[in-house]
């Protein structure tokens, strides 16, 4: 530190240029460091009219293994306005489970936004979309948070 005599004849310690600068790059090493890990990934997809009338659309994706995601929003096109559900589905192809996640009001672009770890995915877990009227589903899309299990923290 450099030192400096002011006149009351104390003494101060200042940082210097390279002190300030080692400190700046481990800050900024620390803050790239907490951000490491954690991907966005988005599932968009047509789909052609597939009905959802009382029946699920399982959504075909889900974290590999070692990994979770974190789950932002997911949005549909339907061919007509009707209220939907979205469950968590139990695998890729059996439909809704008895756990439901959200209610969607009627329209012809549900969408839906979740914070940080409000809903999160592990390995074998899908979303499953139910209609509740005469539309279908033409589009989808989904967007996550992905990171290694043992780093889900960072998702907070």
């Amino acid at each position: 530190m450099a030192k400096f005599r002011i006149a009351a004849n104390a003494e101060i310690d200042l940082l210097t240029r390279d002190e300030v600068r080692g400190i700046l790059a481990d800050w900024d090493a620390e803050q790239a460091a907490r951000g490491r890990g954690i991907k966005t990934l988005r599932f968009s997809q047509g789909v052609p009219n597939v009905s959802i009338n009382g029946v699920a659309f399982v959504i075909p994706f889900s974290p590999a293994a070692g990994y979770v995601w974190a789950v932002r929003n997911f949005a549909a096109q339907l061919s007509a306005s009707t209220t939907t559900r979205l469950y968590l589905g139990d695998t890729g192809t059996t439909g809704p489970t008895n756990i439901p996640l959200a209610q969607l009001p009627a329209a012809l672009l549900p969408s839906i936004t979740f914070s940080n770890t409000q809903l999160t995915l592990n390995e074998g877990e899908y979303l499953a979309f139910v209609g509740g009227g005469a539309a279908n589903l033409t589009a989808y899309t989904l967007q996550v948070l992905q990171t290694p299990a043992e780093l889900a923290w960072k998702l907070n």
